[in-house]
């Protein structure tokens, strides 16, 4: 996602948040998202999350003054709860790109860190699964 790399990493931790224990940011959870949008049988579904991206970072700079990335957890909440509501100001272009970002977010945070998520299984430590020992995975 080179076009919105931050914007991207922002979003996704706002899907699986560090606060209960890991989240998208221990996990690498967006750089298997990142990996998985350059595929090419996902191309209809990157235009239309690029799309969300810089229609949230327009509206960050819009109503905060700076770049979505930039802004606190409860700002970029609220941006991305607008973006993707129904009968508001949200679309149905966003909310299937946010969707397709769920998808992939969940399956960043617990695939294996081979495939470039779930860094070192913190996925499957949150949910108290078997964890490979090290040189076995």
């Amino acid at each position: 996602m080179e076009e919105y790399p931050e914007t991207l990493a922002a979003l996704v931790e706002i899907l699986i948040p560090s606060s209960e224990g890991p989240g998208a940011v221990e996990s690498a959870t967006s750089d298997y998202v990142e990996k998985m949008l350059v595929q090419p049988a996902i191309q209809p579904v990157r235009r239309r999350i690029c799309r969300l991206l810089s229609d949230l970072n327009a509206a960050a700079v819009q109503g905060h003054g700076q770049d979505f990335h930039n802004l606190d957890l409860s700002h970029r909440d609220r941006l991305f709860a607008d973006a993707v509501a129904e009968g508001g100001s949200g679309s149905q272009e966003h909310r299937t790109a946010a969707a397709y970002l769920v998808w992939l977010s969940v399956e960043g945070f617990l695939c294996h860190p081979r495939q470039g998520g779930n860094r070192g299984y913190a996925g499957w430590r949150y949910l108290g699964l078997r964890v490979p020992e090290v040189g076995a995975g």
